[in-house]
């Protein structure tokens, strides 16, 4: 279930991009769709998600799971992407920017992916 709606927010993303934008909503779904594949390993562990954005906060919960540092990074920059593009005066991404954001996105699905098998 997590896992679909974590598609579904990559769906989102594909759809911003054939559009040519608005980046800070495809920003946006890809911090969505990190946090439904962390919330899916939640889950499948037996731990009920708490209801934050903080990836890493949520990636800690997870027991007798190490994350690299890569992943960890990737999480760090991505979830800010749930506040700093829905509001005035946020961030202004860029097509550029979520080509980066996709890449922390793959980073921390293929993560989950292992983690869950």
């Amino acid at each position: 279930m997590w896992l679909d709606k974590a598609h579904e927010d990559e769906q989102i993303v594909v759809l911003v991009r054939k559009n040519g934008g608005p980046w800070n909503m495809a920003a946006y779904h890809i911090q969505q769709a990190s946090e439904k594949y962390i919330k899916a390993t939640l889950v499948q562990k037996g731990i009920a998600p708490i209801r934050s954005h903080d990836l890493e906060q949520l990636i800690s919960l997870i027991p007798e799971v190490t994350a690299s540092e890569s992943v960890l990074a990737a999480a760090g920059m991505t979830s800010s992407y749930a506040w700093v593009t829905r509001y005035p005066g946020g961030a202004a991404f860029t097509q550029s920017d979520i080509d980066v954001a996709e890449k922390d996105l793959q980073t921390i699905k293929d993560w989950v992916l292992s983690v869950i098998k």
